[in-house]
């Protein structure tokens, strides 16, 4: 059911309309696979997805990978798009009203798709980020704002406003 939430059939979708066949999905997750490489068998596309199962260490991952994408159909605020831009991966997410990450889209730092259900969208979105300048700048620009979101940043505000309450006592 996580991989269903996710939107996973949808990306699934987007590759196959994709002319790129070079293009290749890494799906990380536990969870029953079986109906998604069953689509992807269906969809002509299996020799292109990979299903990892659970990572250990996602760093690793989002540094190695040429983009990120999250086109999820209810996630209140996941932290994958704001570790995977961090990391300077550019990042595809689902727009506010299904992921609550996409608030802090503001200047283009990731790519926003309005309906993740569209797979025609979502195959833009990725053919957009086959230029290698376009990726480019959203990586530079996803990284500045995951920075600022980071545990680190928000640890340091915190402490910060617990001081400032202890001091004005």
């Amino acid at each position: 059911t996580e991989f269903k939430r996710k939107g996973l059939d949808f990306p699934l979708q987007a590759i196959s309309l994709i002319k790129d066949k070079k293009i290749k999905l890494l799906i990380a997750g536990a969870g029953d696979i079986s109906a998604y490489q069953d689509q992807a068998e269906q969809l002509g596309i299996a020799g292109q997805v990979s299903f990892l199962g659970k990572i250990a260490d996602i760093y690793p991952l989002y540094i190695m990978a040429d983009a990120f994408a999250l086109p999820t159909l209810s996630d209140p605020c996941p932290i994958a798009p704001l570790e995977a831009m961090t990391c300077g991966t550019p990042t595809i997410m689902s727009a506010a009203s299904y992921c609550g990450t996409a608030e802090h889209v503001k200047n283009n730092e990731a790519i926003v798709v309005q309906d993740p259900r569209d797979s025609e969208e979502i195959a833009r979105a990725i053919e957009e980020l086959l230029d290698q300048n376009i990726r480019r700048e959203y990586a530079k620009k996803g990284r500045e704002l995951g920075e600022t979101l980071g545990w680190e940043h928000t640890t340091d505000i915190t402490i910060e406003a617990f001081a400032q309450v202890i001091k004005n006592r």
